[in-house]
């Protein structure tokens, strides 16, 4: 199997979707979807390099916003903190389901370069291209010493997060493409 990154048709799906978050979610949700104002406005925010969004009312968009990042960021990092260990378990399974809708897409192919784990995401043949799942009731020193170029943290009910946790991923929001999400 050849390496995803080097796949002259990943480079068609770069090229569609890669800055266009509403439309990948759009091709995720069906396009009969109506977004709502205030989702269109967090997805615009959420896309840009750099961006800091606190909206606890997003939550139901954790799974697609990771897969866009995860996809359209070779090599990336997306850190997803769930609230609870059972919690994290409904992240992957949200995951799952887009892959399978994805997969009655064009992009299907795609699918088959992607493997599943208990704790994390990757796309196969990469030691740094991942989503990682987290609880934030997992050890505090677990959440550091992440530097990927391209990283997002997303932290769902982040209102029942840790102080150390929502310190721990601010600090690591030193890239200029760095994104965090408190949901």
């Amino acid at each position: 199997m050849n390496l995803l990154h080097q796949l002259p048709k990943f480079q068609e799906f770069l090229e569609e979707y890669g800055d266009d978050l509403l439309g990948f979610v759009s091709l995720l949700k069906g396009h009969n979807y109506s977004f709502s104002h205030r989702e269109i406005s967090f997805l615009s925010c959420v896309k840009q390099p750099g961006s800091r969004v606190q909206d606890g009312s997003m939550q139901e968009l954790s799974a697609e916003v990771a897969l866009w990042h995860f996809l359209f960021r070779p090599k990336s990092l997306f850190i997803h903190i769930s609230s609870e260990k059972k919690k994290t378990r409904l992240f992957i399974n949200a995951i799952s389901l887009l892959l399978e809708v994805l997969k009655h897409t064009k992009y299907g192919w795609i699918v088959e370069h992607i493997e599943i784990k208990k704790s994390h995401i990757s796309v196969v043949g990469y030691d740094s291209w991942y989503i990682l799942i987290k609880s934030a009731k997992d050890n505090v020193a677990s959440f550091s010493g992440f530097y990927e170029d391209d990283l997002m943290v997303w932290i769902d009910e982040h209102h029942n997060a840790s102080e150390a946790i929502i310190d721990i991923s601010k600090s690591l929001m030193v890239g200029f493409t760095h994104r965090l999400v408190m949901a």
